[in-house]
């Protein structure tokens, strides 16, 4: 009898064990991420967003990611063909002025909302501002992925020539007053600020969110900021040749790159810029990239999750990125390396990517981006 119950005994556990490992095992497969996944990226970010894909694939050995390189000068054609031939990516990068325009003149290709799940995962590992600049109407409408944290780079040993240093300027006037001194000592030959290109677009977008900070009318916002870019052309300010000399230039990770580039003997401070009034804020963030998940209804919804999440947590390969000023990433763990405070070539004092994480983490949010994206399209 007693052998009876102990042979019963042993079924039972026997049964229950294999329950177990049978659920186990297939939970383990539902965990297994497999697919194909098409993702366009900019030429800033495409070398490192491949080899991303890589080491990914490496870790999901059923998985093929292709990222494309796509640039920005002719995305709108891209997405004419690609929606016109079916051929749309699963994942696209896309600045936050872009996915609005998309949305609007593409209706069906970008979701009315992404997967919050990742930035509320992650939430620790993203600011605040980029956090509210991917939003609209309260929706997430994209994954932020880079920044452009704004930065004044003045050339000190330029400064001290004409009796200035970095340490003068901290409002708009005293870029003003300093730049009306230097152009008469020059003999007209040095506008103080850069305002060709890139550097221009930044100057409207930080002229804009100071004026955000005032007022919501966008009627006072446009007058304001067109009497402020009158008034610094009139007074002499902004250099708009190309082969004009300047000393200083609001710019990002961009400018950086440009500056550490140059192959003459020069030094360059990172500062924030300038406040429209003393004590009033100086730091700010011009619009970011961002990873959207495009609405194609197929299966690859999990695969492209998994990929976005590894691109937000994986600590390799970003340093070497940043530090060539590839591009500045929008998660903060990037910047917990030690490696990013090295020194960087024609820079003295602060460090700018330190400078850059800074003003990065302390950027107030803007309250209305709808408005502030509105506007700048106005400047276009």
């Amino acid at each position: 009898m007693k052998s009876k119950i102990k042979y019963a005994i042993s079924i039972i556990l026997i049964c229950i064990f294999s329950l177990l490992v049978v659920n186990v095992v297939e939970g383990k497969k539902d965990d297994v991420v497999k697919g194909n996944i098409t993702v366009w990226a900019d030429s800033s970010t495409f070398e490192y967003l491949n080899k991303s894909a890589q080491e990914f694939m490496e870790l999901n050995s059923r998985t093929k990611v292709d990222v494309v390189q796509i640039y920005s000068d002719n995305l709108n054609e891209k997405f004419k063909a690609a929606i016109e031939g079916g051929t749309l990516p699963d994942v696209a990068q896309l600045n936050s002025k872009y996915i609005r325009e998309i949305r609007e003149k593409y209706q069906n290709v970008i979701p009315e909302k992404q997967d919050e799940s990742i930035i509320e995962d992650y939430t620790k590992n993203y600011t605040k501002g980029r956090i509210s600049e991917v939003k609209e109407d309260g929706k997430v409408i994209g994954i932020p992925f880079t920044s452009r944290p704004l930065v004044m780079y003045l050339r000190e040993d330029m400064l001290k020539i004409y009796g200035y240093t970095y340490e003068n300027i901290v409002t708009w006037e005293d870029l003003i007053n300093m730049g009306k001194d230097i152009y008469a000592k020059s003999g007209g030959k040095v506008n103080v600020l850069n305002a060709v290109g890139q550097d221009y677009c930044d100057l409207v977008s930080l002229l804009i969110m100071q004026e955000m900070e005032l007022t919501d009318n966008e009627e006072e916002i446009k007058s304001n900021v067109d009497k402020r870019i009158a008034e610094l052309t009139n007074d002499n300010i902004l250099n708009k040749n190309r082969e004009g000399q300047f000393v200083a230039r609001i710019s990002s990770i961009n400018g950086m790159r440009e500056l550490k580039e140059i192959s003459e003997n020069c030094q360059w401070t990172s500062n924030n810029v300038p406040a429209k009034s003393k004590g009033s804020n100086r730091f700010y963030l011009g619009e970011g990239d961002n990873l959207v998940v495009l609405d194609k209804n197929d299966k690859n919804q999990k695969l492209t999750k998994k990929f976005i999440e590894y691109l937000s947590t994986n600590t390799k390969s970003k340093s070497e990125y940043i530090l060539n000023g590839n591009f500045f990433l929008s998660f903060l763990s990037a910047y917990e390396n030690k490696s990013i405070e090295g020194s960087i070539n024609n820079f003295i004092d602060k460090n700018p990517i330190v400078v850059m994480d800074n003003i990065s983490r302390k950027a107030p949010t803007l309250d209305d981006y709808d408005l502030y994206f509105k506007i700048r399209n106005y400047y276009n």
